[in-house]
């Protein structure tokens, strides 16, 4: 797929060569106005067609993500504009799989209030996959300090890697996930189905049906050894630095005194930092571990 950017003035547009599709494909996007995707001019020269969308007043995803990081609710803004974009192309009888949903063909205002979603006749890549894509680039620039944000992006792409999910899943998913904060349905007991489970299954099933808001956690997760290092290193300093205080009281200011002091600090402030750095990495190693745990505990007993 041949593609270009132009700009005329004030005005922003994408020009793609299409090969192939169906000629009521091109006669849909012509006459219907449909809210989720790009207003469309058909061209054609010397005997090719080209799709010049209006891009004016959106950034490319690519743009947004190469300036700042995204978070948990531009993401399931994103996620729930394409979404619409699939149902509004079915109502005129066009294929999901035709829409083109690689960063760089999806336009989003600066909030990502508003997304603007390409139809390109032929192209025909499943949409399944194109959202799995759409979702490790979104993925790759997740706020990892914000750890609610990075819980919800991966319950999402945990259920988008699964075969078997629909988009008609995906959207009730996301709906409860947005009304209730409740990323997985909760599994539907008969009457008087006897429920055996194990203890812990049972904990992380009473969280997500909302009965009980507060999960049992370590304290302190798992250490890697960097920061098991860098801890010991912290301590150190800590202990040196009192010492040479205590030499400088009991003996005075010397100059040997001062600089290795001096030293000691400029070097606990270092490694200060690069606990503190490496703490929050482990949280973040922490968090995905036990999120992809207990998507598969869902997955195994839904």
């Amino acid at each position: 797929m041949n593609k270009k950017f132009l700009r005329d003035g004030f005005e922003y547009y994408l020009e793609i060569d299409t090969e192939g599709g169906e000629e009521y494909e091109y006669q849909m996007l012509l006459v219907n106005h449909m809210e989720s995707i790009l207003p469309v001019n058909v061209v054609t020269v010397e005997d090719k067609r080209q799709l010049v969308y209006s891009a004016s007043g959106y950034k490319t995803l690519d743009n947004c993500l190469e300036k700042m990081v995204i978070n948990g609710e531009q993401i399931l803004l994103v996620m729930e504009s394409v979404l619409n974009g699939v149902e509004d192309i079915k109502r005129y009888l066009l294929a999901p799989n035709n829409l083109v949903l690689s960063s760089d063909c999806l336009f989003v205002e600066t909030d990502y209030s508003k997304v603007g979603l390409i139809y390109v006749p032929g192209y025909d890549k499943d949409i399944i996959v194109q959202l799995r894509e759409l979702m490790e680039t979104l993925l790759g620039r997740i706020n990892s300090s914000d750890i609610n944000s990075v819980m919800l992006a991966w319950k999402l792409y945990t259920l988008i890697k699964d075969d078997h999910i629909s988009l008609r899943e995906i959207r009730k998913i996301m709906a409860g996930y947005k009304e209730n904060g409740v990323m997985f349905p909760a599994r539907i007991e008969e009457p008087g189905e006897p429920l055996e489970v194990q203890p812990e299954y049972r904990e992380v099933k009473r969280t997500l049906t909302g009965k009980k808001k507060e999960v049992n956690r370590k304290w302190l997760p798992d250490i890697s050894f960097p920061l098991a290092v860098s801890l010991i290193c912290m301590v150190i300093l800590v202990i040196s630095e009192i010492l040479v205080l205590f030499l400088i009281y009991t003996g005075g200011i010397l100059l040997w005194k001062r600089n290795l002091f001096l030293i000691l600090t400029v070097l606990l402030i270092l490694c200060i930092g690069t606990t503190i750095t490496l703490w929050k990495k482990d949280q973040v190693v922490h968090t995905l571990r036990t999120l992809q745990e207990r998507a598969k505990e869902h997955l195994t007993f839904s």
